[in-house]
């Protein structure tokens, strides 16, 4: 049988859900199992997490929450009537793009895992991310000085054979669900109006009849022409993000109608686009889907409003092969960005191409120089004129090696909390991934406490 992507758990460590690890089927399942948290935390106003506070930003203009002037309250499946939804103001960032580091963001939390863990409001200001630090405020967005060398690994991926697999638009199929063209047009006039607006130094427009045409990225010295490229295209290159659209069908479902998936890592959209949720789910091979999640699941999507976008991050243990396999680490010209394996686990899985279709390689040597702590950070959101919803994905990579203080001992406790659920554990191969991280990184805690760096 082949080795669908959504099962690819059994090769990784993931904590966040180790259902299906780094795919969009763990954003759907833990999105609608912490609806309950996250509408508590909506009404704080706050984005939470382990990382640094989020701080709140202006009310939007203009809202679909109020259901008495909802026009899709009532809606049958597949209907949409376009609202108007303004996005709130957002603060321009000035300070130069090669001084803004990547947010170091530690998603993990020791003790016993708990599938609670997900979902949380989605602060507008951060759809392309922001945060501070302390009293004074210091932004860190998704957009940060790595940018450049994930531009030109997007555009090498996109110019490489593989290409056309990675970026797809599908049309329409008559009396089941609508092509996923209008929404990507949508989708990338509303990335195009949040990034110039957000970040004026890295950004330039130009407008015809007051809307944008053409947008030009500074750092690289690249156009894009809104009104000739594909619209995917345009959005895949102008962030760090990958991305993927969901459309409702007549039937009442979800399917995965437009994507760029660049830098997924260890699934293919070849084998996800195209598949309603429920499929998506299936071949993610996740337990008891459909006897407890399938409905909430359904409800939860359906009753997205473009007013409450959320956001969530997962995280797992990658490791590399010890000598890196070229085809799937482009390097980039800048030395402070490796980028081994961001795109594909080729080390674990095998040639990209060939996913399924030819033996996989031994798994290569869990050497702690070697593993990589992969975070994920995702938002979800609806269009407001379209009805669709979009999934933006941006991968961290960290090497163990650079957890501060304490971070060793608490990813150590929450792998334990992970290894404690047989439930999760069950679908997956038992490799020696874990065993050998714990092993490096209860030796680093050990010192920590010795150096009088951390207690006990």
């Amino acid at each position: 049988m082949k080795d669908q992507p959504g099962s690819l758990v059994s090769r990784l460590i993931s904590a966040t859900t180790m259902l299906a690890s780094t795919d969009l089927v763990a954003f759907l399942i833990l999105s609608l199992i912490t609806i309950i948290v996250a509408v508590r935390q909506r009404q704080t106003g706050k984005e939470t997490g382990s990382s640094p506070p989020i701080a709140p930003s202006a009310k939007p203009e203009s809202t679909t929450q109020d259901d008495d002037d909802d026009p899709n309250k009532d809606r049958g499946p597949g209907d949409w009537t376009p609202v108007h939804f303004a996005c709130p103001p957002v603060t321009p960032v000035t300070e130069p793009l090669d001084q803004i580091a990547p947010r170091p963001y530690r998603p993990y939390k020791p003790g016993r895992y708990h599938v609670t863990m997900g979902i949380r409001p989605m602060i507008w200001e951060s759809w392309i991310e922001a945060h501070h630090m302390g009293a004074a405020p210091i932004l860190r967005k998704k957009l940060d000085r790595d940018f450049p060398a994930y531009y030109r690994l997007r555009a090498a991926r996109i110019a490489s054979p593989r290409g056309p697999k990675l970026i797809r638009t599908l049309p329409d199929r008559p009396h089941l669900v609508r092509g996923g063209a209008g929404a990507a047009r949508e989708l990338v006039h509303e990335l195009a109006e949040f990034l110039v607006a957000r970040y004026p130094e890295v950004y330039r427009t130009t407008r015809r009849a007051g809307e944008i045409v053409a947008i030009e990225v500074l750092p690289v010295g690249v156009t894009h022409d809104l009104e000739a490229e594909d619209p995917m295209a345009v959005a895949a290159m102008l962030t760090q993000d990958d991305i993927a659209i969901m459309i409702e069908g007549s039937d009442g479902q979800y399917y995965l109608q437009a994507g760029a998936v660049l830098l997924a890592g260890t699934w293919r959209l070849e084998d996800k686009v195209g598949l309603p949720l429920d499929a998506i789910h299936m071949t993610g091979h996740v337990p008891h889907y459909r006897e407890k999640l399938q409905p909430s699941l359904t409800r939860f999507f359906r009753r997205l409003s473009p007013s409450a976008p959320v956001a969530r991050n997962n995280w797992q243990i990658q490791v590399l092969p010890s000598t890196p396999v070229p085809a799937s680490s482009p390097q980039s010209p800048d030395a402070r960005v490796p980028l081994e394996e961001l795109a594909w686990a080729e080390g674990t899985l095998g040639p990209e191409d060939t996913l399924g279709a030819s033996p996989r390689p031994a798994p290569p040597k869990p050497l702690p120089e070697r593993m990589r702590m992969r975070v994920e950070r995702q938002t979800l959101r609806r269009l407001p004129r379209s009805g669709a919803i979009v999934f933006t994905i941006r991968v961290y990579m960290t090497p163990l090696s650079e957890l501060g203080p304490g971070e060793v001992g608490r990813l150590a406790a929450a792998i334990r909390g992970v290894k404690e659920q047989e439930v999760v554990y069950r679908h997956r191969r038992q490799w020696d991934f874990e065993d050998a991280a714990l092993e490096w990184l209860d030796g680093r805690h050990r010192e920590e406490i010795e150096r009088g760096l951390v207690h006990e």
